[in-house]
């Protein structure tokens, strides 16, 4: 998609089918790859074009249905690297690089000399990461629950804990090194029998719980804001943020998002918005708020928010028991989050709010109505007859 808008529903073309995940860019976004279930890895050097090379893995110990893909630390390279297997064949489970060669255009292959099979008692990379802060820090974590890390550039390895979550069997875990801080990192992945997430202090050795708020669910994904005041989970059972100031997660879903499983989430710095992809449901992004972060916390304030008739025909009655506000915003979201009404009132400060909007014009369906008084966001769902 070229003509995606931040209030617009995005159109898309399809160029392929398939299971294609783990989509990484290299070279300052520049070029393209991802991978397909077994380890088929196809590069488009212009990511609006089409393949230009590809390489398949043949091993005996291929890792996650769809392997996961990192790009190379060094943003001069045009190259990544693939969770092996072990492209000379036979049992092991390496980091694969792959570099593309212009002057053949075709995919140039080397793996690091450490057997991760081999050194976690047989389980095949789930994860690998780098930091970026330092490039010659590393992290790898394993299908059966065990954590490396390297100091020299994936050189030399050493496994520091063994309990770490596991990952999901199609797709692995998700590994998050601190954009602020050389030693600290994160870790998600598997929840039901153990905690979901989990953070280390110093790079990986240790970790401690981080799943507060959360529910016993498998963590896909994980990403922060720019300063790491907030962190967001694509899981299993939804959206979630995790507010430091709080030390606790919360489920960002709300009244308009898909109840359905949500596999990967970014960060967008410049829309200061955050993107997550969910199987069969599309692409959503949540816009940063701080007003409606704090408001997650306090249900008593959200509550106080009265709409009706509902269903309504024509007329919506809009009340609040009391706003601390002079002046009130009113919008309305159709069900893919489009906002398609505003309206701004001016309120006497701490008294009863009530006012009306006219939504005769509104198409029959379900609607989101959000009202915001300046600190707080007050949120509820009606229906247009």
């Amino acid at each position: 998609s070229t003509n995606g808008s931040p209030e617009d529903i995005a159109l898309f073309d399809q160029v392929i089918s398939g299971d294609y995940g783990h989509i990484v860019f290299t070279q300052n976004e520049s070029h393209m790859w991802m991978v397909y279930p077994g380890g088929w890895v196809s590069y488009w050097g212009n990511p609006l074009g089409g393949i230009d090379a590809s390489w398949t893995i043949e091993a005996e110990n291929e890792t996650v249905w769809i392997p996961p893909l990192m790009p190379s630390p060094d943003p001069s390279e045009n190259a990544i690297y693939l969770a092996g297997g072990n492209m000379e064949g036979g049992a092991g489970s390496y980091l694969i690089k792959l570099e593309y060669n212009p002057a053949s255009n075709a995919l140039d292959t080397s793996q690091i000399d450490f057997d991760f099979y081999d050194n976690s008692a047989g389980g095949t990379i789930s994860m690998m990461k780098t930091s970026p802060i330092n490039p010659d820090l590393w992290y790898v974590a394993t299908t059966n629950g065990r954590f490396f890390n390297s100091f020299d550039g994936g050189e030399t390895w050493d496994q520091t804990v063994s309990f770490i979550p596991d990952g999901h069997y199609l797709y692995g875990s998700t590994i998050f090194p601190s954009k602020l801080d050389e030693n600290v990192v994160y870790m998600g992945g598997a929840g039901y029998s153990n905690p979901p997430v989990y953070k280390s202090f110093n790079n990986g050795e240790t970790f401690v719980n981080m799943s507060s708020g959360l529910p016993s669910t498998l963590v896909f994904e994980i990403a922060a804001n720019a300063d790491e005041s907030l962190f967001f989970a694509a899981t299993e059972a939804g959206p979630y943020v995790y507010v430091v100031a709080d030390e606790k997660w919360y489920d960002m879903s709300g009244l308009a998002a898909p109840n359905q499983t949500y596999w990967s989430v970014e960060y967008l710095p410049s829309l200061d918005r955050v993107r997550f992809g969910t199987y069969g449901r599309g692409i959503w992004d949540f816009q940063i708020e701080a007003e409606e972060i704090s408001s997650l916390s306090n249900q008593s304030e959200v509550l106080s928010l009265n709409v009706f008739p509902n269903p309504t025909a024509q007329v919506l009655n809009i009340s609040v028991d009391q706003l601390n506000a002079l002046k009130v915003q009113i919008e309305i979201f159709n069900a893919q989050g489009k906002r398609i009404m505003q309206n701004n009132f001016s309120n006497v400060l701490g008294s009863k709010f009530n006012e009306q909007v006219n939504v005769n014009d509104l198409g029959a369906g379900t609607y989101i109505l959000k009202l915001t008084d300046g600190k707080v966001i007050h949120r509820t769902q009606f229906v247009k007859l």
